[in-house]
């Protein structure tokens, strides 16, 4: 006897094959069997009512890692039909860390809306992380990454210059430490200190780190506008040299001056791939990005942390930093299409209004609007940027080579004092799906392939992301005619529609729509 039965469902097993009617019967928290010819009995049963099974949802780019010290039930994500998250992406993650880095990390934690007066950095290493989290299991389960700014803060602070033999023998043994305890790889910020201050040698020699535990490298490029395709050079000549899986995050071209080159930016890539290079990129389904204000600010500028820009900010140097974040203002869209996401900190509140706005409600400079949301909010402001071209979008959306990631992280639909995060932590793989069927981009077992099947293909996840006997039974059922997110950039506390159940581990953590309790998510290490 089966503990749970689902009939009477159109199932899409994750790896591209062509949709079929069936049941499937789940034991304990695998998949038993798979019909494609009657319904099966069990102590439990769910009519599908000829609705979508398709395997849980993975994230290939999130960015949870503080939710599990604040959240249990991970709504944002649960609700998508998301069952696994890779975290510690973008180049941070909350270890290995020190107690000279865990104000850094800290005011991270606060891009993201979190409450950090929550959060206790009771942990150094990655073994101290996973044992606190799985003292209390969540809603999702989660992939943990370290950050590569993370690694090299550790190591030597925020410090603009080349690691001596021995800092960089110090983050080889500190990587190598995590990645023996079960990490799947290590992210980059190439555009955030102290990420943004890393030359491409000593990527190279913690990425053959990586090659040697089969580990992934995650890579926010050095630049996502005017130097995309230099970005992307530089990513496959790390990855020529090193024998690295590099994987491109949220693969844009941002700024008016790159849109239109998707194809070109997507043909670089598939000639490294063509060459025999591990290469491959994920991306969110939107126009607009989400980030602090650290990408519109000098690299050189950035060096020691917010404590030193703020004594920059206030110093004889202002006048040159400023005709550089002017330059930046404009290459990212103008400062109408920059919005204040989450202002917190600041004397006004600043949540939902353009850098113009501000600029012109208080009758100063687009550069001093940053300044003051830097200097106001310690530099935790989130923003959002409108610097994409929606065709560009939709070609590499129909890419079968780049998988889907939100870019967000799990939050509560009660988290709204916090700001107004970017729809993307609440409706990314509802939103893919839509758009995919509306524009007719990819035929549907394909659609769900690049959300489940090639994201565990990527990571080497082997016991998810596909539904086959044998398989863990994180699942996903949804109405292929209502799926659709319904968040958007000025309510983005929305649940999407569509989604009906979703399963972690076999057991059913949203039925009906409505979330239950439980919690069978945990770390999984690799």
């Amino acid at each position: 006897m089966f503990d749970l039965v689902i009939n009477n469902v159109l199932i899409i097993d994750g790896k591209g094959n062509t949709p079929f009617k069936g049941s499937i019967g789940i034991i304990k928290d695998k998949i038993a069997t798979i019909s494609k010819d009657y319904s099966l009995d069990g102590l439990k049963s769910i009519d599908g009512k000829d609705h979508i099974l398709a395997p849980g949802f993975i994230d290939i780019h999130s960015h949870s890692d503080s939710s599990f010290l604040v959240y249990k039930d991970f709504e944002s994500k649960i609700f998508q039909g998301i069952t696994t998250e890779l975290i510690g992406s973008c180049g941070i993650s909350l270890v290995p860390n020190n107690r000279a880095i865990k104000n850094d990390i800290l005011n991270y934690c606060k891009t993201l809306c979190y409450n950090t007066d929550k959060i206790e950095l009771d942990f150094s290493t990655l073994n101290e992380y996973i044992e606190k989290v799985n003292k209390e299991l969540h809603a999702t389960n989660v992939l943990p990454q370290i950050g590569h700014g993370t690694l090299r803060m550790a190591v030597m602070g925020f410090e603009n210059r080349t690691p001596t033999n021995k800092e960089l023998t110090e983050m080889k043994f500190l990587l190598e430490r995590e990645l023996k305890s079960g990490a799947w790889g290590m992210s980059l910020g190439l555009v955030y200190p102290p990420g943004s201050f890393t030359e491409k040698e000593e990527l190279v020699e913690l990425s053959k780190v990586l090659k040697k535990y089969n580990a992934i490298l995650t890579v926010h490029m050095r630049g996502e506008g005017d130097t995309v395709f230099d970005s992307v050079k530089e990513m496959i000549d790390i990855t020529r040299e090193s024998g690295v899986h590099c994987h491109i995050s949220h693969l844009k071209l941002m700024g008016r001056t790159q849109w239109g080159h998707g194809k070109e930016l997507l043909k670089l890539i598939e000639d490294g791939i063509s060459e025999g290079l591990n290469i491959s990129c994920d991306q969110y389904p939107y126009i607009a990005s989400c980030t602090s204000l650290y990408p519109l600010i000098p690299k050189d500028a950035q060096e020691g942390g917010i404590s030193a820009i703020k004594n920059r900010f206030n110093s004889s140097q202002w006048d040159s930093i400023a005709k550089i974040i002017e330059k930046n203002i404009y290459s990212r869209g103008g400062g109408d299409k920059i919005v204040v996401s989450s202002s917190k900190g600041t004397k006004e509140n600043y949540q939902g209004c353009s850098l113009l706005q501000i600029s012109n409600k208080l009758n100063i400079s687009l550069p001093e609007v940053v300044k003051l949301l830097i200097l106001q909010t310690e530099g935790a402001a989130s923003i959002i940027y409108y610097s994409m071209n929606e065709e560009d979008v939709e070609y590499i959306m129909k890419q079968e080579i780049v998988a889907v990631g939100s870019d967000g992280a799990a939050l509560s639909f009660n988290d709204s004092k916090f700001g107004t995060p970017h729809p993307r932590n609440f409706g990314t793989f509802p939103r893919y799906i839509r758009t995919c069927l509306d524009k007719k981009l990819l035929p549907l077992e394909k659609i769900i392939y690049k959300a489940t099947g090639l994201p565990s293909k990527l990571l080497n996840l082997s016991d998810r992301g596909v539904i086959e006997v044998g398989k863990i039974a994180d699942l996903v059922i949804f109405d292929l005619d209502t799926i659709e997110d319904m968040s958007t950039f000025t309510e983005p506390f929305a649940k999407p529609k569509g989604i009906e159940y979703v399963l972690v581990s076999g057991e059913i953590a949203l039925e009906n729509g409505v979330q239950n309790k439980i919690y069978n998510g945990k770390i999984l290490t690799k």
